[in-house]
């Protein structure tokens, strides 16, 4: 496992994301009685490797870490981040490869190595960021973070753990994954000065529903909500369970423009799809969603507060159920919209 690493080169697609040149070797030794034994004879310097049995026991790791050596004879001796790799940098991917990050970590770790790469390409003659590959090149850059990410989101879901981050009856992101992203996001939205956009989905009477067939028709609610809810937005859009009734959804860029058309073909599918049948009377029970959409065009010099573009958020949808349910409310501002102290560089 290593960290993928971009190398700019003089065609399309400008950009190459190469791959680290990691090995084990193992020695396994069966004795006449049946036992057996285990033995790390040989490893590539850089990164770790552990090794465990078949009760998934870390019975061994590699205590050698040489990450200059390994990154040289990956790589050669220029990074993306000048001729010597940044320690923290180093240290930070140690860290991932060895204990479980908070999804705050792990973002903030993603967000700086994403920054570092793409600062030091920007000022690259032929890639740049005054040449015309350039947002492809920073495309490039930013699909990496991403597939980071659901790299590791991969690993958390197959092994079970209190920090996963992603929800198991749903199948999409948790809340504290959200958040984090959000917090991200938004940041990013601030210095580059573009649109977001923030959609909150609420499954109406859900506790009614509940109450009056079973728990488990709740769940079975979520769970195909959460399917639908998926097929509308695009891969790398974040679509979360923000509640135990509610899901949030955020988009940026060009996409936000669409945040509110979305919103409402979504609001008709789930009255017109999502039509389930109690199995006790046999009776149909047709499901509806309330949706709020806060729209925040970023202008120079502004800051934003995630908390409080939920908070807005949040009272936009009690406001879409006070008004009867099963429709979309609406919100072209941000109620704490103004300027930083100092403009966003």
């Amino acid at each position: 496992m290593g960290l993928p690493t971009p190398r700019p080169i003089p065609h399309k697609p400008f950009v190459q994301f190469w791959p680290s040149i990691a090995w084990t070797t193992l020695a396994l030794t069966l004795n006449a009685d049946g036992t057996s034994s285990r033995e790390l004879v040989g490893a590539s310097p850089f990164p770790r490797h552990w090794i465990y049995d078949d009760a998934g026991t870390l019975v061994q790791k590699s205590a050698t870490i040489d990450f200059n050596a390994w990154f040289n004879h990956s790589f050669g001796d220029r990074t993306p981040w000048g001729e010597q790799d940044s320690p923290a940098v180093v240290a930070a991917v140690e860290s991932a490869l060895e204990r479980s990050l908070s999804a705050e970590r792990l973002f903030t770790f993603v967000y700086l190595t994403e920054r570092s790469a793409l600062d030091e390409l920007a000022l690259d003659d032929t890639i740049g960021a005054t040449s015309e590959p350039w947002p492809l090149v920073a495309q490039l850059v930013r699909r990496a973070s991403f597939d980071l990410v659901a790299a590791y989101t991969e690993r958390v879901r197959m092994e079970p753990s209190e920090a996963a981050i992603v929800d198991r009856l749903t199948t999409l992101h948790t809340r504290v994954l959200f958040d984090a992203v959000l917090a991200k996001e938004v940041e990013r939205a601030v210095r580059y000065h573009f649109p977001i956009s923030l959609i909150l989905f609420d499954v109406d009477n859900l506790s009614a529903i509940n109450e009056a067939h079973g728990y488990g028709v709740g769940d079975k609610i979520l769970e195909r909500l959460g399917i639908l809810i998926r097929q509308y937005f695009r891969h790398h859009d974040w679509v979360a369970r923000h509640a135990e009734d509610a899901f949030a959804v955020l988009l940026s860029g060009a996409d936000a423009a669409h945040a509110g058309s979305l919103a409402e073909r979504l609001r008709e599918s789930v009255a017109e799809r999502l039509i389930l049948t109690d199995h006790r009377s046999d009776l149909p029970l047709s499901v509806t969603i309330s949706a709020a959409v806060v729209n925040v065009q970023v202008a120079l010099g502004h800051a934003i507060d995630p908390e409080r573009l939920l908070t807005d958020a949040e009272s936009a949808l009690a406001r879409a159920k006070q008004q009867g349910r099963n429709r979309v409310e609406r919100v072209d501002d941000y109620s704490g919209a103004g300027r930083s102290e100092s403009p966003a560089s």
